[in-house]
């Protein structure tokens, strides 16, 4: 029988952890066995956790004598773990009914290439515009606040990296590996987990210095993000160029897609880093250079695609106002300028 080791790395939070487990116990349908990691708590936290052992005939606890960071907890809660899904969960994460059967199943009734998954929650996922002829989103990475993993990706590209430290970016740096291995991330839309974020991390006085170390850590790894635009004048516009844009999210680029219509072209993934922006037909080159003004200090613009020549000489024209390159839709033009600021910072 299929069953989910559920690994939890745990540093105090103790009203938080019994939330969690409560929420776990009585939502969880699935066959798991749970996994904590005692990541050096203070004695209520470690009697809380040994008495666990009532609840779960099967319970694994793994004790450090100090906080070794959430990389090196889920580690050890992978090592040890036996079943054919590992389940990573955060002790400020609250799952809700039936979450890991649905999430599961997501990921057994996609593509045989579906990795890693994560549910849905009040703060990742919930408003994406989604295509509806899917039950799941695919992702440029997955997060680790739950974070399902096929245990046959773990035996291809190892555990996570510990360069990462006590943590930030790792679960970035594991969805790539994963996916340069040929799988794919995905979010479920029929699972949802409920999640108050990152309650260990907030106690960490150093929390920005690491993250910019780890954040550059992984762009001389991987490369940035880039933020690309497209035009959309005309309906077809976008016609024959989806297998192209979706190369571009492969790579974990967010695509922008300036539209009077907004509606999802057939063959375009359903894709998180996907965002239609609703434009008026009226002035219509004006309100998208509006918007791109909007956007230049928050996830900025940094590539305009159009087809259109007199919409290339605009955007040309106004590149003080939103200092983007300007690049008609020549795949290889676009590709060679990705390529040429993928490591820029």
């Amino acid at each position: 029988m299929k069953k989910c080791d559920i690994v939890i790395p745990v540093w105090d939070e103790l009203e938080s952890t019994k939330e969690c487990i409560k929420n776990l116990k009585n939502n969880t349908r699935y066959p798991y066995r749970l996994i904590v990691v005692d990541n050096g708590s203070l004695e209520p936290t470690r009697v809380y956790l040994d008495g666990l052992r009532k609840s779960f005939p099967d319970y694994l606890l793994i004790r450090n004598s100090a906080n070794l960071g959430f990389v090196k907890a889920v580690n050890q809660g992978m090592v040890a773990s036996q079943n054919n899904y590992i389940c990573l969960l955060n002790n400020d994460a609250y799952v809700r009914d039936a979450w890991l059967t649905s999430l599961i199943e997501t990921v057994e009734s996609g593509p045989p290439n579906i990795g890693i998954a994560n549910p849905t929650s009040n703060i990742f996922g919930k408003n994406s515009p989604d295509g509806e002829r899917y039950e799941f989103q695919e992702l440029d990475s997955c997060r680790g606040f739950c974070m399902l993993i096929k245990r046959e990706v773990i035996e291809k590209i190892g555990l996570f990296d510990e360069i990462y430290g006590i943590g930030y970016f790792e679960e970035k740096d594991f969805s790539r590996r994963a996916i340069e291995a040929g799988y794919i991330s995905v979010r479920s839309k029929g699972s949802f987990v409920y999640h108050k974020d990152r309650l260990s991390f907030d106690k960490l006085k150093d929390r920005d210095e690491i993250f910019k170390r780890n954040e550059d850590i992984y762009n001389k790894r991987w490369g940035r993000a880039l933020s690309l635009a497209f035009v959309v004048e005309k309906e077809n516009d976008l016609q024959k160029k989806e297998g192209f844009i979706n190369k571009l999210l492969d790579k974990g680029h967010r695509i922008n897609i300036f539209s009077v219509k907004g509606e999802y072209p057939r063959n375009l993934k359903d894709h998180i880093q996907i965002r239609f922006i609703p434009t008026w037909n009226l002035f219509f080159e004006y309100n998208i250079l509006f918007k791109l003004w909007e956007k230049r200090h928050k996830k900025k613009i940094e590539i305009i695609v159009t087809k259109n020549e007199n919409l290339l000489k605009f955007f040309n024209r106004f590149k003080f106002i939103h200092k983007a390159d300007v690049v008609d839709r020549d795949d290889a033009k676009i590709a060679n300028l990705c390529k040429m600021k993928l490591f820029q910072t």
